[in-house]
């Protein structure tokens, strides 16, 4: 999540804990299928890993998730509503390239950095190798 650290001191860390729930709660809903995994990293950073996807089409699915997370502000449950964005690195597991899941996350982690390098609320993937 980009800048949450403004939320919790901005709002408090109560409407921060109710941002990453219903930020967890969203995306569990986007990217909740069986061959699908969501999970929380730490502090406001999650993962999610895709079952046979392409690269494309993951990057494709993060960015849709990251318009309509921009577009539709959180509802803490007091009646304050918070416009959160976020940024998505993408990347595809490639054996040559990553050799393990360390390889892969680092790649992704990448992807993450040039997307908050460009202005946050962005999606990067890093390129496949031809």
């Amino acid at each position: 999540l980009d800048h949450f650290k403004a939320i919790n001191d901005q709002h408090g860390h109560a409407r921060g804990d109710a941002c990453l729930r219903e930020f967890a709660d969203r995306l569990q809903a986007a990217f909740g299928e069986t061959d699908q995994l969501v999970a929380r990293l730490g502090g406001e950073e999650f993962g999610v890993l895709l079952r046979d996807a392409s690269l494309q089409q993951a990057f494709d699915r993060a960015e849709a998730f990251r318009a309509r997370l921009a577009a539709d502000p959180m509802d803490t449950g007091d009646g304050v509503d918070l416009a959160l964005s976020v940024s998505i690195g993408v990347a595809a597991f490639e054996p040559s390239r990553h050799h393990d899941a360390d390889g892969l996350y680092h790649a992704a982690d990448a992807a993450l950095y040039e997307a908050k390098a460009s202005g946050r609320n962005a999606v990067r993937m890093v390129p496949a190798i031809d």
